[in-house]
């Protein structure tokens, strides 16, 4: 399975994979990290309450908007 088949069985079952972070991204900014500590940034980077509170706030946000249309 591709990445593209493997995101369209996600999708299929409601994820949301229209945006993925990879460890490519933390090296883009210059940083020379292996691939293991690139993953382990993102990894910090998203199990952070404060992401967690700034995406839930903003879909509940974006639904209310949505739901008043």
């Amino acid at each position: 399975m591709n990445l593209d088949q493997a995101k369209k069985v996600l999708r299929d079952h409601g994820y949301y994979v229209d945006r993925l972070f990879h460890e490519d991204d933390v090296k883009d900014l210059g940083f020379k990290f292996s691939g293991y500590e690139s993953y382990n940034v993102l990894d910090k980077v998203f199990n952070n309450s404060g992401v967690d509170e700034v995406v839930w706030d903003t879909i509940r946000i974006v639904a209310r908007e949505e739901e008043q249309r």
